[in-house]
């Protein structure tokens, strides 16, 4: 085989890793995800950047919702989950029934961001500099 046949013959293989893109997108993506998600509840907002409702006492609530929020892959969906009575207060089903939300209900640009930059990095780990 001529040296440009087999450079042609290992282009198509890159090529044939991109059927692998989105899961290993995904993969790639979830920790990003997380780290914005966990960012805005740190900051006491919805995933717009929104204050939440304060207390009836006027005071900050969920001080800790960061800590109970996980992204994972899940094929090639990643998926955001809010654990314990944090869940309540998302819903807005805790005493009180304030919604306060914390996973995002659509992609703000943040979350663009941290998908965009982890599918170029997936990208180029698959094509592997062609």
């Amino acid at each position: 085989m001529s040296g440009g046949a087999e450079a042609m013959t290992a282009f198509a293989a890159k090529l044939r890793n991109l059927r692998r893109l989105a899961t290993e997108a995904a993969k790639e993506a979830a920790p990003a995800v997380e780290a914005v998600v966990r960012a805005s509840a740190a900051a006491g907002t919805t995933p717009d950047g929104q204050a939440w409702k304060p207390t009836k006492a006027g005071s900050r609530p969920l001080a800790n919702a960061a800590s109970a929020v996980s992204a994972r892959a899940l094929g090639t969906v990643v998926e955001v989950i809010v654990r314990g009575h944090h869940f309540l207060h998302h819903m807005g089903i805790a005493r009180g029934k304030v919604v306060r939300q914390i996973i995002p209900t659509h992609l703000t640009p943040e979350l663009a961001a941290a998908l965009r930059r982890a599918t170029a990095r997936a990208f180029a780990r698959l094509m592997g500099g062609a």
